[in-house]
């Protein structure tokens, strides 16, 4: 997944039509504070994560909004819940493609500008795996799909960035499913987190 991300940022770099001074890097971390889900196929299930580290390609569009190109890596594990008699655990994984817009007109103060910012995410692929209460596999998925937004607001300051974000997701892992419970139910996760964002410009 490291090696996709690399590659994808390599091509984004050289197909722009800008040129390569315009071109800026992205690097992202969100880090949830709150975070509210839904998981079919588990029941009264706890999600840990997510964790999604993303980078991105920003190339002007128009004065003071650039595009962005990118992709993220997501994870998470969704665990019953206490009192389920059979207990199991989904390990989630996603490469997520993002589309989106910055805008940065805004200055507050000297050196420093609100930053906004709005994508839509789409997986492209990601493997995923349910787990009993003994860590053996019973179902695992090698595709994903959905879709989901993500926006924040940051303050900029030379080539650091800090702010919060708030983001919605849907995954759904058609290929993975608990047999015992119901073999044609597919595991979906539908979540909405906020929390805290840092990043880095190159």
């Amino acid at each position: 997944m490291i090696a996709r991300a690399l590659l994808f940022l390599v091509l984004s770099t050289m197909i722009l039509p800008q040129g390569l001074s315009a071109v800026q890097v992205k690097v992202s971390l969100p880090i949830p504070v709150a975070t509210s889900h839904i998981a079919e196929g588990f029941d009264n299930s706890t999600l840990y994560g997510p964790s999604d580290f993303g980078l991105k390609v920003l190339t002007p569009v128009a004065q003071d909004t650039l595009m962005g190109l990118g992709i993220s890596l997501f994870r998470a594990r969704v665990v019953d819940g206490e009192g389920v008699a059979s207990k199991y655990t989904g390990v989630l994984e996603a490469t997520m493609f993002k589309l989106g817009v910055e805008y940065s007109g805004i200055e507050l103060f000297t050196d420093y500008q609100l930053v906004l910012e709005l994508t839509v995410d789409f997986p492209t692929g990601g493997p995923g795996r349910v787990e009993d209460a003994n860590g053996d596999e019973v179902s695992s998925a090698t595709s994903v799909s959905g879709s989901g937004y993500y926006a924040s607001t940051a303050i900029r300051w030379g080539h650091l960035e800090g702010g919060f974000f708030l983001r919605n997701n849907h995954l759904n892992y058609g290929e993975m499913t608990i047999p015992e419970r119901d073999p044609n139910k597919e595991i979906s996760l539908n979540f909405t987190s906020y929390g805290i964002v840092l990043s880095y410009l190159f």
